[in-house]
Formats: structure tokens, C-alpha cells, sequence
């Protein structure tokens, strides 16, 4: 900010403007900044949801044209000819007009190329007023003037005076003593801006007694016109007690005698009076004295929403929760004008931007604003449709600028934009269309579709319609981003509605094969939506060869009243369209996968393992290779996380993706299968700990007799593995819990494996005894006396003192040397 003076720097500084100026010759050029330094001094005046903080000509423009309108209406001395000169800087204009609107704004002097000349002390006397003269009329103040009396000629010149021509200023960052505006301010002029001479004639009367002057002026007018045309005073009569929602303003739509309108006035409240007394109410219950640390040099509700950020969540929850308290009140009194309405959500707009995307008050604030939007939306009394045009035409913009700031809070401004339109269909392909029409950068443009069409709980044709056609569209985009939000919208619509959508199975199935892990991501989450609407046709994938017996037909199903359990389409169509997406799901999620696919993929295919068993094996074999804390997950060991939905946050440039983990829905004995046929042909030489965790799960439940076929094969394929995994140090306590607590102590099953481990399983205890691991032969003799002590499964015990009795006549040495010989000798005898 070099070529600015460090007067002004530091001025530009303490107004704490949204961007941080860096250079002021780029920073100021496209006029947002400008109209946020006027609105901390006008700022019921300028709605800076209205301005763009763009890079474009017509954004740069646009911002300008409503800063001249601005200037015109509020009659301040600033004259723009060239509004190009300004946005190229051409000689430095930009700097030049930052300079003077300091020297306008402050009334301070800085030289050069302002030169300020002193005046009559007489007309240099209390310009500056009284900070609650600024921003609210006080009752009091109108009950000093006679209703009936006549303005003054003098009176009447100095509203004139201070009405079109001198601006309005807040306090609120006006800094040291007051000063007071000298009569004329002369200031070098410059190619793109002209200042006129400002004119200023002494005051002797405060603004609040200028405004009710001006009031009963208007009120005398207006009675007098409506003498003079009865029809339209019948015309107002009948709208008596009506809302003037985008009028005037208070009387605007009555007639009332000068005494009723000062006692209107005494009884209602603005918008920012109300916001006053929750502030002071709060700040009175305030333990830790948090506003009271905030220096105030103005408005105090402009003071309050422009430190937002500094309070604590607790105390701006607070505050939240006075407003929800009196939102009767607070909705009544946003009906009454256009100027509380706008206010009011300017100050919505202020917290939204501030407050940290991830804080609890932000939470609590966005709650609050959808809360007053279907208030709004639902309210009888209220004026729908001028509120609708106001969020269209106002609202709607800012919530947009919101989000083109603040990335990570576009899904929640999302939510807020459907809240302001989800009880008309008309409006909400309205505001499709806008944000198709409005943004300009496509990837923000697919990316607030795809938040705003994940809003619908419903399905109905026209409304996704409007976003279908233009997922088609981003799948054929060169960007990586455009076509993951492009598949979003397909998937959102897949959930409600996947029969419109099984044509473009073909498409994803191509884009499954990019590299971009998040296209990949969301084919995966294309194709189990997919697979879950055509589970009825899951017995077209069966042949002759299937092994049909075993499997835990007690394993929970997930979603079986899924759209396509009435599904009736042609069977060798939904053949293949069964066989494409799991040529999806194989091409997204495999042990090579990214990390981030294969998590996701962990969870989402569980509510379809059941019904395309055949993804049994690479869901196992994916699985192995997870870190710890989700395979711990998918597990069930964290009690907190079973049948619980939460959030994976997979990259830091991605959004969250919401899964449930449900153990329970998983077939055990399929598992098992699909681990023992993994083990087998990659030629293991040994069990390792994740496999043991596998199988511990596996076998946790029941192995009810229906299941004990199967179970029997895959004991035979795994009982090598569990045998060696009795000598190992690292494992030795999972493989006898497996082998003693559940393939030995099932009826039934036990039987088939004891027969089958006779012979194998003494020579498991020559193995163990000739090794040096003491642990694992301490934790044999303990299991095997108190099997035999307790003699309560005469089977499991007739059948381990064989085992022992094999082994000391066959493998002599190792016996001698074990520490089970007392407990061999005592069964011998």
C-alpha cells in the first residue's frame, strides 16, 4: 500500500474490510472495496450482498453504476465521468478518488493533492451529533415538537440542506475528538473523478429533530393530497393496518393524524432497536464481560455484528438463542419495511462470513437462518411473494458471493438457498437456472449444484430434470472437478430414481478407469446405487458351479425395500447392467486403489455384499491393506461406531462423504471363504495379525448347524495356518481362542474337525515344544488343564488326551522337554 499515505493506509486499515489491500492500484479498481468503505458510513444504505467481487469488466462496471446511483441519491459531492479510467487506473485516478473519499469521509486533511481552507468558526459548530442520533430516533425526541405547529422558513432550509446534500455517517470508526466539516473542501481534479464544492450550513438542531420535522411535512403533504381525491383516500383507507413490506416505509400506506403517528412511532420498533435491546440484555447476563471488551465508537449493533468473530461460541450462541426467543416479535417487525428486512440480513450476511465454517456458532447461525426462512415461507402473514423477489433479486446474490469466498461454506449456503425455496417447485428451478445464469466458473457452478440438488428429500421429475441435463453435459468436461460434481448430481438422482438413469451406466464405466481418485469415488457410489436397485435380478449372476451351501442367512439386509424390489425389466438388460457396474466396482476398488476410494468403498459395499457375493473377495482383500483405525471400524471393535453414521473426510480439497458402518449386515462364513481362498492362492507361508483379526470376527457369532459345511471346508483350507500360528509369538493367543473357544467347541462341527486334526495336531505340539517361545507353550498347558480339569465337554477332553497321549509316543524328545509331561503322565495313568 506504498502509494498510498500512511494516513489513509492506516484509515483503510481500521475498517476492517473484507479483503486485505495489498495493491491498492488492483484492490480498489473494481469498486467493491470502495462500497464497503461507504457502507461502515452509510449503512443502511449499501447492501454489499448487491456488489461482486469480480474480476470481470462487467462485475468492475456493475459495481460502479450502483456506486454512482449511490452518490446521486444520497447527494454526496462526487461526480464519476469515466468509470473505464477508474477500473485501469489510467494516471493513478484510483489512488486519486481513494484519497478524497478519505478526505470526504474523515474530514481530515492530507496534503498534497487535498487542500483544505478554514471557514467562519460560526459554521464549523456541532456537525458531528451524538452517536445514538445516528442510528436510531429516540421517542423522547418527538415529544418536543407541537405536531400542529408550523415549520420555520429557517427550519425548512436546514432539512433541505441536510437532507439532499449532507451524507449520513456512522460513528462507528470515526476515531479521537469530533471535528467538524469546513464550508468548502477544494480538491485537485483528475481525468475519472470530479468533487463539488461542499456546501454545509450550521446546525442548531439535532438529526432526530430534523426527522420528525421532515415526517409531519411529509404527513401534512400527503393529507392534504388526499383531500383533493377522495377516491384515493378511500383506496388508502381500505388498506389500513396492511404491511408495507417494499414501500415507503412506516405511514407510507395510511392516513393517519400527526398525534396517531407519534404514537405509532413511539410503539414500534425497528429491526436495529430490537437487535439493541438483545445485545444489551446479553451483554447484562454476560459473565465474562465479552462485548464490554469491544471498543464501540458508534452504533452498537454495528459494532456487535462487525466483532462477531471475537466473541466465544457460547456467547454468540447465546445471542442466537434471544433471537429464536423472540422470533414472533422479530418476523412481525421484518414484514413492516424492506429497509429492516435488508438490515436484518445484512447482518445474517456479516455472521456468515465471519464466523469459522467449523464452530459451533456458525452452526447455531446457519440453523437460525433456515429456521427464519421457512418462517418466513410458512407464515400466513407474511409477504411471500415480496420476499421472494427480495431473495432473488438481493438475498440470493449475497448467499452466492458467500460461497464464491469461502469454499468450504458452499454446502451450507446451499442449504440455505433451498430453506428460501423448497415449498415452491417453480422457485427452486427458478434458482437453478439463476445459478446457471449468474456463475460463470463452471466448476463453482456444477459444485453448487450438486450441494443444492443433494437438498431434495423427494423425487419429482421436473425438479431434477433441470440439474440432469447438465450432469450429462460436465461428464464430457476436460476438469477432473467438473465431472466428480456432475456425477454427484447423477448419484443424488440414482438414489431417488436410478431407472431414469440406467442408460448412462456405459459413461460412468469409461470414467471409471481415470486416475482422479474422487471420479473414481463416485463411479463406486454410481454402481452400488445401481446394484442395490436391480438386487431383485442378483440370482442372474448364479451358475451350476456357485457353492451354494453354507452362508449366514441370519446376516442382516440392508435396504431391502430399495426402489427396485418391484423392478420389471427386461432380465438379459439387467444382466448386464448387473455385470457392467461390477466391472465398475472392480475397476474403483482393489487393493491398488487410492486410499481414499478404498475407504469409502469399505463402507458403501456392505449393504450389497449379500446380494453379488462374488464381491466378497476383493471387499476382503481391500480390507487387508487398510489402516488400522477403519479396519477397527468395519470390525465393530469401537462399539460408538456400529450403525452410526459419520463422516470421511478423504482430501483436504474434497468435501465429507457420509457412510454408516454396520458389521452385522456382513455373511461370517463368506469372509472367512473369501480370506481362506485369498491365503491359498497367494501361497502364504504363515497367518499374519490383520488375518487373525479377520478370522476372530468371522467366528465371533454362532456357527449354527446350516453353516457347518461350510465352515468344515474352510477349517480344511485354514487348519495348516492355524496350527503354525499356535508357535507364533505375535499370534499365538488369537489362533488357540480360534481353534479351542470356536472350531473345537461347536456340536456338531467339532466332531468332522477332530477327526481331521488327530494326526496334525500332535505334530503342532512338536513344533511348539521344540521352539524356544515360552509364552505360547505356558498358554497351551494352561488351556489344556483347564480343559481337562473341568471336564465339561467330555468329547473336547477324550479328544485332547488323545492328542497328548499321541505325542508322547510319537515325539518322545519333545514331550520330555515339555512342560506337560505331569499333565501326560497323570492321563496315562
Amino acid at each position: 500500500m506504498s502509494s498510498l499515505p500512511r494516513e489513509v493506509i492506516k484509515w483503510v486499515q481500521s475498517l476492517s474490510l473484507s479483503f486485505s489491500v495489498k495493491n491498492p492500484k488492483r484492490a480498489f479498481n473494481n469498486g467493491f472495496l470502495i462500497a464497503e468503505i461507504f457502507s461502515r458510513y452509510f449503512p443502511a444504505d449499501i447492501q454489499m450482498f448487491s456488489f461482486d467481487y469480480g474480476e470481470g469488466m462487467k462485475s468492475k462496471r456493475d459495481n460502479w453504476n450502483q456506486l454512482i446511483e449511490f452518490f446521486k441519491r444520497r447527494g454526496l459531492p462526487i461526480v464519476i465521468k469515466d468509470i473505464d479510467s477508474l477500473i485501469n487506473n489510467d494516471n493513478n485516478s484510483t489512488i486519486e478518488f481513494v484519497k478524497q473519499v478519505y478526505t470526504l469521509l474523515t474530514e481530515r486533511a492530507l496534503m498534497p493533492p487535498i487542500k483544505v481552507y478554514d471557514t467562519d468558526a460560526q459554521e464549523q459548530q456541532s456537525l458531528l451529533l451524538k452517536e445514538r442520533e445516528m442510528v436510531k430516533l429516540p421517542r423522547n425526541d418527538l415529544d418536543v415538537f407541537d405536531p400542529d405547529q408550523e415549520d420555520t422558513k429557517q427550519e425548512q432550509s436546514i432539512m433541505k440542506e441536510s437532507t439532499s446534500r449532507s451524507p449520513q455517517k456512522s460513528l462507528a470508526i470515526t476515531k479521537g475528538p469530533q471535528r467538524t466539516i469546513p464550508q468548502t473542501l477544494e480538491l485537485d481534479s483528475y481525468k475519472a473523478v470530479e468533487v463539488k464544492d461542499i456546501q454545509i450550513k450550521a446546525i442548531n438542531q439535532s438529526v432526530a429533530q430534523i426527522r420528525a420535522h421532515k415526517e409531519l411535512n411529509s404527513l401534512h403533504s400527503q393529507n392534504a393530497k388526499m383531500q383533493n381525491s377522495e377516491n384515493q383516500s378511500q383506496m388508502n383507507m381500505s388498506q389500513n393496518g396492511s404491511q408495507n413490506f417494499l414501500g415507503a416505509g412506516d405511514g407510507a400506506s395510511r392516513i393517519l393524524s400527526p398525534e396517531t403517528m407519534r404514537e405509532e412511532r413511539q410503539i414500534k420498533k425497528s429491526i436495529t432497536d430490537i437487535l439493541h435491546e438483545i445485545i444489551l440484555a446479553k451483554n447484562e447476563n454476560d459473565e465474562n464481560n465479552e462485548f464490554s471488551a469491544i471498543r464501540v465508537e458508534g452504533d452498537m449493533v454495528t459494532a456487535f455484528f462487525d466483532n462477531i468473530d471475537k466473541f466465544s461460541d457460547e456467547f454468540v450462541i447465546g445471542f442466537i438463542q434471544e433471537m429464536e426467543a423472540d422470533l414472533d416479535h422479530l418476523t412481525s417487525t421484518l414484514y413492516q419495511s424492506v429497509n429492516d428486512l435488508s438490515a436484518f440480513y445484512s447482518y445474517i450476511i456479516i455472521m456468515l462470513k465471519r464466523l469459522h465454517e467449523l464452530s459451533p456458532s456458525f452452526a447455531a447461525t446457519l440453523a437460525f437462518s433456515k429456521q427464519l426462512a421457512n418462517r418466513i415461507v410458512e407464515d400466513s402473514d407474511s409477504p411471500q411473494e415480496e420476499f421472494q423477489s427480495f431473495f432473488l433479486f438481493h438475498l440470493l446474490k449475497a448467499y452466492l458471493q458467500i460461497a464464491k469466498i469461502e469454499i468450504n461454506k458452499r454446502a451450507s449456503v446451499a442449504e440455505l438457498i433451498y430453506a428460501h425455496s423448497s415449498h415452491d417447485l417453480s422457485l427452486r428451478i427458478k434458482v437453478v437456472q439463476d445459478l446457471k445464469s449468474r456463475i460463470k466458473d463452471e466448476d463453482f457452478m456444477y459444485r453448487m449444484l450438486s450441494y443444492l440438488v443433494d437438498q431434495e428429500e423427494t423425487f419429482n421429475e421436473d425438479w431434477f430434470d433441470s440439474f440432469y441435463f447438465s450432469a450429462l453435459v460436465g461428464l464430457s468436461r476436460s476438469r477432473p472437478s467438473i465431472r466428480v460434481f456432475s456425477l454427484k448430481i447423477i448419484n443424488t438422482i440414482c438414489r431417488h430414481h436410478a431407472d431414469g438413469i440406467l442408460d448412462v451406466t456405459q459413461k460412468i464405466k469409461g470414467l471409471a478407469k481415470s486416475n482422479h481418485w474422487e471420479i473414481k469415488a463416485q463411479c463406486l457410489l454410481f454402481s452400488c446405487n445401481i446394484l442395490k436397485y436391480l438386487r431383485k435380478y442378483s440370482y442372474l449372476l448364479k451358475s451350476s458351479k456357485d457353492d451354494t451351501s453354507g452362508g449366514n442367512k441370519d446376516a442382516q439386509q440392508i435396504n431391502v425395500n430399495a426402489p427396485g424390489k418391484d423392478l420389471n425389466i427386461d432380465r438379459n438388460y439387467a444382466k448386464q447392467l448387473i455385470s457392467d457396474n461390477l466391472d465398475i466396482i472392480n475397476l474403483c476398488f482393489n487393493p491398488y486403489a487410492p486410499r481414499s476410494v478404498q475407504k469409502l468403498g469399505i463402507y458403501e459395499l456392505q449393504s450389497v455384499l449379500n446380494d453379488f457375493k462374488v464381491l466378497y473377495r476383493p471387499y476382503v482383500e481391500t480390507f487387508l491393506g487398510l489402516d488400522p483405525e477403519n479396519k477397527m471400524i468395519v470390525l465393530g471393535q469401537d462399539e460408538n461406531m456400529i450403525g452410526k453414521e459419520f463422516y470421511l473426510s478423504l482430501a483436504s480439497n474434497s468435501d465429507e462423504y457420509k457412510v454408516v458402518n454396520n458389521p452385522d449386515c456382513l455373511d461370517r462364513v463368506n469372509v472367512a471363504r473369501a480370506l481362506a481362498d485369498y491365503i491359498i492362492e497367494n501361497e502364504l507361508e504363515s497367518l499374519e495379525g490383520i488375518h487373525m483379526e479377520l478370522i476372530l470376527f468371522a467366528t465371533e457369532q454362532q456357527m449354527v448347524p446350516k453353516t457347518h459345511d461350510s465352515w468344515f471346508k474352510i477349517f480344511q483350507k485354514l487348519k495348516e495356518y492355524l496350527f503354525v500360528a499356535i508357535c507364533d509369538q505375535d499370534i499365538y493367543i488369537e489362533a488357540l481362542r480360534v481353534l479351542f473357544e470356536r472350531f473345537f467347541s461347536t456340536d456338531q462341527l467339532k466332531f468332522l474337525i477332530f477327526e481331521e486334526s488327530m494326526k496334525t495336531f500332535p505334530k503342532t505340539l512338536d513344533v511348539l515344544y521344540s521352539n524356544e517361545f515360552d509364552a505360547c507353550k505356558e498358554e497351551f498347558k494352561r488351556i489344556a488343564e483347564e480343559i481337562i480339569n473341568t471336564n465339561e465337554d467330555p468329547t473336547l477332553v477324550n479328544w485332547l488326551k488323545s492328542v497328548i497321549i499321541n505325542f508322547k509316543e510319537n515325539y518322545t524328545q519333545a514331550y520330555q522337554e515339555s512342560n506337560i509331561t505331569e499333565l501326560g503322565e497323570r492321563i496315562s495313568s
